[in-house]
């Protein structure tokens, strides 16, 4: 009965979600929290966060470019307005040509 609820919880935490992908259209209107909150998959991702909230960081991907950097601190700044600390959020650089932000969460099985 252990080796199972301890085969439950491994294969919970190793389940890797996927990345809260914003769209570089959404750049192009007018931006409410309403908006930001509402996107497929962060109200999942936040709450996961907050049942691990010190192993979990969020990364924060984005395309090479001055634009995109402003995109990516503002999605830290939404974050922050939503609770998380912004020591738990990192900006990286994505290798991809994509021009969307991808964002991520790590420490608790995500990507």
């Amino acid at each position: 009965m252990y080796k199972v609820l301890i085969l439950l919880l491994l294969v919970s935490f190793s389940v890797s979600a996927e990345p809260v992908r914003i769209a570089p259209e959404v750049w192009s209107e007018p931006r409410t929290g309403m908006l930001f909150a509402r996107l497929p998959g962060l109200a999942e991702m936040i709450q996961r966060y907050n049942q691990h909230p010190d192993k979990a960081k969020f990364i924060v991907r984005y395309p090479v470019g001055d634009e995109a950097n402003v995109w990516a601190e503002e999605v830290r700044a939404w974050l922050v307005s939503l609770g998380v600390p912004s020591r738990d959020i990192r900006l990286a650089v994505s290798a991809g040509k994509k021009d969307d932000i991808q964002l991520e969460l790590e420490g608790v099985g995500g990507p």
